[in-house]
C-alpha cells in the first residue's frame, strides 16, 4: 500500500517513524514512516498499513465489506468476544 500510494492518487509525506498498536477505529500494529491513513478504501479496493490479519482483527470492517458485496455477515458472537479480548489486552 505504501509503495503504490502515489499511484493510487494519495498524497505521501515522510514523517518520524510510527511504531505502535492502533486501537482507534481500526485495530492492528502500525509501523510506518509515511503520513498515510491506516486504512484506505475505494469501492471494494482496500489497503492498509496495519500488520496482521486485518479483517480478522476488525470484524466490523469485514461486515461492511461483505455488505458491499451483497452478503450478510453472520459472525459468531463467541468469536467476536475473543477478538474484543485480544484487542483489550493489546491496548494495555
Amino acid at each position: 500500500y505504501e509503495y503504490f500510494a502515489a499511484e493510487l492518487g494519495l498524497s505521501v509525506h515522510p514523517v518520524e517513524r510510527v511504531s505502535e498498536f492502533s486501537t482507534g477505529e481500526y485495530f492492528g500494529y502500525r509501523n510506518t514512516e509515511l503520513d498515510l491513513p491506516p486504512v484506505t478504501r475505494d469501492g471494494l479496493f482496500v489497503a492498509t498499513s496495519l500488520f496482521g490479519p486485518f479483517l480478522a482483527k476488525n470484524p466490523n470492517y469485514l461486515a461492511d465489506l461483505l455488505a458491499a458485496l451483497g452478503v450478510e455477515a453472520n459472525l459468531d458472537p463467541l468469536k467476536l468476544e475473543w477478538i474484543q479480548k485480544i484487542r483489550d489486552v493489546s491496548a494495555d
